[in-house]
């Protein structure tokens, strides 16, 4: 347990279920960029390696309703 205390837990899993994960194990401190989106392990490679340059930039969207989902 006191391993975990003096390490910062960063989610890099596809899915949000990592970070409710870390959240229910109490070991969540603070919101990282990849808590609440799915992205395949290339897409997180990705930006790491450009320093997140186009992190908030997409290729691909929706419309559903009156809404356009990115």
């Amino acid at each position: 347990a006191s391993f975990v205390g003096n390490c910062e837990v960063i989610s890099l899993g596809c899915y949000s279920t990592i970070c409710q994960a870390f959240k229910l194990l109490k070991v969540r401190q603070r919101a990282y960029p990849f808590d609440w989106v799915r992205s395949s392990m290339e897409g997180i490679m990705h930006c790491f390696n450009t320093d997140f340059e186009d992190f908030l930039t997409y290729t691909a969207s929706r419309q559903e309703d009156d809404l356009t989902v990115c």
